[in-house]
């Protein structure tokens, strides 16, 4: 993969990254500390239905969704290139503010960094976990949902109402497309099994493979 190429994924897993977390916590994070009313209501602010109390859970929600505190656990997929970073920058500048830390090893799966990280994952009550697991891991299906569900337990832990994202990611290039189909299915399978989301950066680069975008 030249440096053009793999500029060019790094963008765009940060994009998709981005997108999809706030696309999929479009819904929950409105009501992220407390009830809230329907766009209508909090627009119409003379109406009786909108009451000081409601206004005041729907301005803590909207802090509460613009300082999210956000983690990604992983290995060189992630900290290579500073994917988190870029993905901070293109949250900033839409007007988010969230706290984003990194915490992984070089090579090592999600059970290894659930085990040796325990400490730093654990280090702040983080309100989004986003999980990668190595490319020597993620065919064997028990490993994967053991790591993912070993390092989603230990942010649960401080924050029981956490959200998890299981990056279906792109493998390594000698996979063959029956390969590549397991590692997103299993993606899939591990994300339903402990109750998390799937961000599918790996088919996204794909589908730009295949249309010769890159």
């Amino acid at each position: 993969m030249n440096k053009k190429v793999s500029k060019i994924l790094v963008l765009n897993v940060s994009i998709i990254l981005f997108t999809t977390i706030c696309i999929l916590l479009a819904s929950s994070l409105a009501i992220y500390k407390g009830k809230t009313n329907s766009k209508a209501e909090i627009q119409t602010l003379g109406s009786e239905s909108v009451t000081e109390e409601k206004s005041l859970a729907s301005a803590k929600a909207t802090a509460a969704e613009k300082n999210l505190k956000i983690l990604f656990v992983g290995n060189s997929k992630t900290h290579q290139e500073d994917i988190p970073g870029k993905f901070k920058k293109f949250a900033d500048a839409a007007g988010y503010s969230p706290t984003v830390k990194t915490v992984t090893i070089g090579g090592e799966s999600l059970a290894g960094v659930a085990s040796r990280k325990k400490s730093e994952i654990q280090s702040d009550k983080f309100d989004i976990v986003v999980m990668q697991e190595a490319s020597g891991t993620v065919f064997d299906y028990n490993t994967y949902l053991s790591g993912a569900k070993a390092v989603y337990d230990l942010v649960k832990e401080k924050n029981s109402s956490a959200k998890g994202y299981v990056r279906a990611l792109w493998v390594l290039k000698t996979s063959t497309k029956e390969e590549i189909q397991q590692t997103y299915e299993n993606a899939e399978k591990v994300a339903s099994k402990i109750g998390a989301s799937v961000i599918y950066d790996g088919k996204a680069f794909d589908i730009a493979q295949e249309s010769k975008r890159i």
